[in-house]
Parts: structure tokens; sequence; C-alpha cells
């Protein structure tokens, strides 16, 4: 089996605060973390609509980390390393303005990765907004299923993204593929 290659990324996951980014996407980066497979300079951006304070956002995902990681597989150092990689930020992911915001806080990393966990019918505005300000050409776009309620608003939203993301840099992800049924 060919070893995997770890490389540093800036991880922003747009919803959050949603219930797939704190029952699933969450646990499952810890669980990454918990396991190595994280860069140590990967840092997870932690993107939603709810103003207040930050400390206060992310001292709720960690209990919802706690909640939903089986105890058995809490690491108290691991979960503190975790932690540290956190940052949250609070904007509207349709008005242009926040986002000089999430441009100073991704920096000069060369690689982002935008996970929508938000409705599909925003996926559109949060790649145009992405590309005003110059961070589309370095991100790979991860685009949560459903995209779209039928056809013709898949397609949209599909033709929405391709303006903004080449298809080698899109990644669509059903969650509940795998799901025992």
């Amino acid at each position: 089996m060919p070893a995997i290659t770890v490389e540093s990324c800036t991880f922003a996951l747009f919803g959050a605060l949603g219930d797939l980014a704190l029952r699933k996407l969450f646990p499952a980066l810890y669980q990454l973390d918990r396991a190595g497979l994280l860069h140590a300079d990967t840092r997870i951006l932690a993107l939603a609509r709810e103003t207040g304070d930050a400390q206060q956002h992310l001292a709720f995902i960690d209990a919802q980390l706690r909640r939903y990681v089986p105890a058995s597989e809490v690491d108290e150092v691991a979960l503190q390393r975790f932690q540290a990689r956190l940052s949250y930020l609070s904007m509207d992911f349709l008005q242009a303005d926040d986002y000089h915001a999430l441009a100073a806080q991704v920096g000069s990393a060369e690689r982002l990765i935008a996970y929508f966990a938000t409705p599909a019918s925003v996926y559109g505005g949060i790649c145009a907004n992405l590309a005003q300000i110059g961070l589309a050409e370095r991100t790979r776009a991860v685009l949560e299923k459903p995209i779209g309620h039928d056809l013709a608003s898949s397609q949209a939203v599909n033709e929405a993204v391709a303006q903004y993301f080449p298809e080698s840099r899109v990644y669509r992800i059903d969650h509940y593929l795998g799901k025992d049924t």
C-alpha cells in the first residue's frame, strides 16, 4: 500500500454550526487528527452566520464533539490539538464584503478546501465570492449532496459552480451513501 502524503491546508467549513457539521464533519475531522492524518499546520475555519462571541461558538463545537464522538475515542491531548486548529468566523455567505475577513484568515495558505455544508442554493454565491477575493484559484470545493431539489435546479447549481471551479477541483459528497438501510 503506498504511503499517504499529508500536506497542510486550510479547511474552511461553510455552515459550521449546522447539524451536518456538528454531527458528522467535526467528528470526522477530529478522528483524522487523532489518527495523525492531518498535517501539523492544517487549520480549520468554522464559518457560520451566527454572530456573537467566537469563543462561545468554539465551546459549543467542542461540546458537540464530545456528544457525537464516542467517549472511548475522546483523547484529551488529541482534542486539545484539534481545538488549537479551530477558529470561528461569522459571515453572511452571500455578502461579498464578509469575504475580506475570510481572506485575511486564509492568508497565503497554498491549499484551501472549502466544504459547503449549506443549502445548495447558496453554492453559486459562495463560489462567486471566493473568486472575487482571489481564493478560487487555489481552492478545492466540496459540495454536499443533494445538489438541488430536481434536475433543473441541480444543473443550475452545477453550472454556477463550474463558472468558478474546473471539474477537477470539485468534489461531491454524499455522507449517507454508505449508511446502512
